[in-house]
């Protein structure tokens, strides 16, 4: 009944879900079909994990309830709450800054957040987002840490810089699965009309001009990170409307390339087209162009997709990353304020929260059950927005306004570890591998990276639930049992692999509830999520959700944002890593 009445939370009263209703909901009718025509699946080993955000609630109320009035608490000059790409990127800029005085806390038992990886098996391989594009020169940032990664191994003569060959995505990059067989690259071409290509071309050309178009001070119309592009009224008003009104608006009715554009709205936002900002929907091509005839940026890759990121990060940070750490309370004290006059009450800033001089944390270690006390000159809070209200004191009782709007995408992912590699008809195996009429993303091979064409991989796949509701879908999602979850995704990629199950050693399901915020028409260029950035006392914010956008490049754009303004309260002078270089 609970699988039924979250599947179709309209039903009030319905009899127990049969497994083609499941896969109906999740997959489509003609699947199911399919499905059900098939022999039963049998069990497959593995594991049903997510991150620990019931059992962290649960636990903060537990510590909230027994801290002591006055207990003595460990100093810190910088604490960062959350080792996810933003609290990782602020403690890379720190350290670089030669400001080492500073230590990370993450309730998981491993750092990275929707970047982690797992290393159980013949090669690395992600739980969450997989690649980067190359990035301009502008993104200076990004350009340093692909640098000391051996991923930018110098600059050519136009100034931008040149990629490790080996870490670039490797031939063939994807394909995609329409009746049958797969094809090679996401734009279905075979079987395409006259009139589907011209819209493509069109489409194209579209992109080009957007990412030609410079605005007054120079800034292009779309960069990554997006703080580096225009803030023109007339681009930002694409947020006003969605990316298929905007098709439609212009003409664009080809079913083909309405679904390319729509994949990709799926792809790095968890949305369908029709609910996607058409200012996001034209950045996820245009900001990936440097200019008008321009291919789009080569993806970078690793075995572990993004993982390889924080890794590296989380290793220049060292053991001041402690996980397994769940921060219950984050108190800002009262301090000298706006007045300098030592213990007198602090004036209220721009939020109407007093000055402090200090902010106090009590950090609960899960293993032990031991309650911390924690002060700290600067705090940097770099985990997702909406868990502020629940863990920074002033806001538990009064959350401020630019909290209500808040909108995170739900997401399944799950990787298959095979002993072997199942039948493909047509294109051969590529990095990406989409399937046309599935409201998957398909699979992406942890092995291509490392040249292994053939025997055991592991493939990670991708599931975002799309619809417009996520407190419906995060209830569909964690109305999944392991065995559902492999029965989705089996059935799923049979159509493709018919003899997959047979290759199968054992299926480890992430349930994601709050992946990463989701661009929603009227969500990007709004004064709430302009808000959202702004400091509390010496609290400082730091995620890809203060852009609404998540994004590595946006979440080590705000990481590094933090960093630097600490640096900055204390009087160091350096070269900003933010600032567009050129």
């Amino acid at each position: 009944m609970e699988l039924r009445r979250k599947l179709f939370p309209s039903a009030a009263r319905a009899p127990l879900v049969s497994r083609r209703q499941m896969l109906e909901a999740l997959l489509s009718a003609p699947i199911a079909a399919a499905a059900c025509r098939r022999k039963s699946l049998p069990p497959f080993a593995g594991s049903l994990r997510g991150p620990s955000m019931d059992v962290g609630h649960k636990l903060r109320e537990a510590a909230r309830a027994a801290i002591p009035a006055h207990q003595k608490r460990t100093h810190v000059h910088v604490a960062i709450v959350g080792a996810g790409p933003s609290g990782l990127s602020a403690a890379w800029r720190l350290e670089r800054l030669g400001i080492k005085d500073f230590v990370v806390f993450d309730l998981e038992g491993r750092p990275g957040g929707t970047s982690q990886y797992g290393d159980d098996a013949i090669v690395p391989y992600p739980w969450g987002a997989h690649y980067v594009p190359m990035p301009s020169a502008e993104n200076r940032a990004m350009v340093e840490l692909l640098r000391e990664l051996g991923a930018i191994t110098g600059i050519d003569a136009r100034g931008a810089p040149i990629a490790a060959e080996e870490q670039l995505v490797r031939a063939p990059e994807e394909r995609v699965f329409y009746l049958d067989r797969w094809y090679e690259g996401l734009y279905l071409r075979a079987g395409a009309s006259a009139d589907d290509l011209e819209q493509f071309h069109r489409f194209q050309a579209e992109i080009d001009r957007f990412a030609d178009l410079r605005d007054g001070s120079g800034r292009r119309a779309f960069a990554l990170p997006m703080a580096h592009g225009s803030t023109d009224a007339d681009l930002t008003a694409l947020d006003r409307t969605s990316m298929a009104e905007w098709l439609a608006a212009r003409g664009f009715t080809s079913r083909r390339l309405r679904w390319w554009v729509d994949y990709a709205c799926r792809d790095d936002y968890g949305l369908l087209a029709s609910e996607t900002s058409a200012w996001a929907g034209l950045f996820y091509y245009a900001a990936r162009t440097q200019g008008k005839g321009d291919a789009a940026a080569p993806l970078l890759s690793w075995p572990h997709g993004n993982g390889r990121l924080v890794e590296h990060l989380a290793a220049v940070a060292g053991d001041r990353v402690r996980v397994g750490q769940l921060v219950a309370d984050i108190a800002p004290r009262r301090g000298p304020g706006a007045s300098g006059t030592p213990g007198a009450p602090g004036k209220p800033d721009a939020s109407g929260a007093p000055v402090d001089d200090g902010v106090d944390l009590s950090v609960l270690d899960t293993a032990s059950g031991e309650l911390r006390g924690w002060s700290a000159d600067h705090v940097i809070f770099a985990a997702p927005k909406f868990t502020a209200a629940h863990v920074i004191r002033p806001w538990r009782e009064r959350p401020p306004e630019h909290l209500a709007n808040l909108d995170y995408g739900a997401w399944m992912v799950a990787n298959l570890h095979l002993k072997g590699r199942p039948a493909s008809r047509g294109f051969p195996m590529a990095w990406d591998n989409v399937l046309y009429d599935s409201p998957s993303l398909g699979y992406v091979v942890a092995t291509h990276q490392k040249l292994r064409d053939h025997g055991p991989t592991v493939w990670t796949y991708y599931y975002p639930f799309t619809s417009a509701d996520p407190r419906a879908d995060r209830a569909r999602l964690l109305a999944l049992d392991h065995a559902a979850a492999c029965d989705v995704i089996v059935s799923d990629l049979s159509r493709a692999h018919r003899d997959l199950a047979s290759y199968v050693e054992r299926i480890d399901v992430f349930r994601w509830g709050h992946a990463m915020a989701r661009p929603r028409v009227g969500h990007v260029w709004t004064d709430a999520r302009a808000r959202r950035a702004e400091p509390l006392g010496r609290i400082r914010f730091a995620h890809s959700d203060l852009s609404g956008i998540g994004l590595f490049e946006e979440a080590q754009y705000w990481g590094i944002h933090a960093a630097e303004d600490i640096a900055k309260s204390s009087g160091r002078t350096f070269a900003s890593l933010l600032e567009r270089s050129g």
